[in-house]
C-alpha cells in the first residue's frame, strides 16, 4: 500500500521562504514556476523560456513600482518623522526586519558562507561611502556658515514638508543604491 502511495503521490521537495518581498504575489510566483519549468524542459535558449523570463521580470518590475507608489501615497499626508522612517525602511537604512534575522539563523552552512562574502563586500562599500560622506559633510559645513541668515527665513514655514539640505543629502545617499531607482522616481514625483 505504501509503495502505491509513493508511486502515485511522490514527495516533492519545495523551498518555502519565510519572508517574501512585499510586492511578491501568487501570480508572480506561478509565473516563476512556469519559467523554471520551461528552463528545465526546453533549455536556456528556447523561446518559451525567454518568454516566461521576460514576463516574470516585467511583472516584478511593475509590482515593485506599484508597491512603492502606494507606500509614498500613504505617507504623503503623514507627519515628516514617520515619512522619513518609512523612506529609510524602504531604502534599507533602518534595522533589519524580523524575517531577515530569522532566515539568517535557519539557513544552512552553504548560505552562511555566501552571506559572509556578501557582508564583506557590503562593509567595504559602506566604508567607501562613509569616507565620501565625511568629505561631503566637511564641504557642507563650510557652506552652512555662509547660509545661516538664509535658513532663518526658511524656518518660519515649519508646517511645510519640503526637505532641508540635510534631508536632500540623505536622499542622495539612499539613491546611490542600485535597488532604489524606483524610490528616486517616486521621491521626485512627490517633491515636485
Amino acid at each position: 500500500m505504501t509503495v502505491m502511495i509513493e508511486k502515485f503521490f511522490p514527495l516533492e521537495r519545495i523551498k518555502v521562504r519565510k519572508c517574501d518581498k512585499p510586492w511578491m504575489t501568487s501570480s508572480i510566483k506561478s509565473a516563476i514556476g512556469r519559467r523554471q519549468k520551461a528552463l528545465h524542459e526546453s533549455g536556456k535558449n528556447s523561446d518559451i523560456y525567454k518568454y516566461w523570463r521576460n514576463r516574470v521580470q516585467s511583472c516584478i518590475k511593475v509590482a515593485r513600482k506599484i508597491y512603492y507608489m502606494r507606500s509614498v501615497e500613504k505617507l504623503k499626508n503623514s507627519n515628516p518623522a514617520r515619512w522619513w522612517k518609512e523612506v529609510k525602511a524602504i531604502g534599507g537604512l533602518s534595522s533589519k526586519n524580523s524575517c531577515d534575522s530569522d532566515s539568517d539563523s535557519d539557513s544552512d552552512s552553504d548560505s552562511d558562507s555566501d552571506s559572509d562574502s556578501d557582508s564583506d563586500s557590503d562593509s567595504d562599500s559602506d566604508n567607501d561611502n562613509d569616507n565620501d560622506n565625511d568629505n561631503d559633510n566637511d564641504n557642507d559645513n563650510d557652506n552652512d556658515n555662509d547660509n545661516d541668515n538664509d535658513n532663518d527665513n526658511d524656518n518660519d514655514n515649519s508646517d511645510d514638508n519640503t526637505p532641508t539640505v540635510a534631508s536632500t543629502t540623505l536622499i542622495d545617499q539612499l539613491l546611490k543604491n542600485k535597488y532604489l531607482i524606483a524610490i528616486q522616481e517616486l521621491l521626485e514625483k512627490f517633491m515636485s
